[in-house]
């Protein structure tokens, strides 16, 4: 009698790639990269655990292809959010704010692994000329967003000042800061370390969020 095996559930090519991928983004967005066992994942999706290295070169290269995707999500889902918030300028800004923070929340194991997307390559993005392509085109897009949102926002609050380089590069300039102001807090809250996962922490992040809309408008108006 000839026992019949169960089929996989996902195909060995591009359907198995996408399925590894997902998987892997599934267990870097609560737990990180540490415990991540590829052969586990495979075993559980009813794939060969020779697709691993078939389609990333190993353990290092899906977690990376993993965390340039979850960057570009990221990047497209805070564009989405500030379009989505209809057509004021410092609604559309604190949209794509918001929906930073809210998916380094909801991705606590991805921010540990990057608290800057660039940490990927150290898995193997900068290796691999695509993804290290890919790391850096979702970067300037999420930079050059949040660019168009800081000026548009400036001559909301300020429609009678002049635009020229120097207005032109207090934009650039403040983006950074409104960026780097945005990675930090959410960084913190999202983070695993103790005092990230105290109460009063936990509770302050309404409180958190409003005077960092202050600090962000006084930016602005300057």
């Amino acid at each position: 009698m000839t026992v019949r095996q169960p089929s996989p559930r996902h195909g060995s090519g591009r359907q198995g790639r996408e399925a590894l991928i997902e998987a892997v983004l599934a267990e870097l967005a609560v737990n990180g990269p540490a415990n991540i066992l590829p052969n586990d994942i495979s075993l559980r999706l009813g794939l060969s655990k020779s697709l691993v290295n078939f389609h990333f070169g190993g353990r290092d290269g899906l977690i990376a292809e993993a965390l340039v995707v979850g960057y570009e999500r990221q990047t497209e889902a805070a564009w989405t959010a500030a379009e989505a918030a209809g057509s004021d300028p410092i609604d559309r800004l604190f949209a794509w704010i918001d929906a930073q923070y809210d998916w380094a929340v909801v991705n606590p194991g991805m921010v540990s692994a990057s608290s800057s997307p660039w940490e990927a390559a150290s898995l193997g993005a900068d290796r691999t000329p695509e993804l290290a392509a890919r790391l850096a085109a979702a970067d300037e897009r999420n930079v050059a967003n949040l660019l168009v949102l800081v000026a548009a926002a400036r001559r909301h609050v300020r429609p009678k000042s002049r635009r020229g380089a120097s207005e032109s590069g207090r934009d650039a300039r403040d983006a950074g800061v409104i960026g780097w102001m945005t990675l930090g807090m959410a960084v913190f809250v999202a983070g695993r370390h103790l005092p990230a996962q105290t109460a009063s922490v936990q509770q302050d992040t309404t409180t958190a969020r409003q005077h960092m809309r202050d600090t962000v408008l006084d930016i602005l108006r300057r």
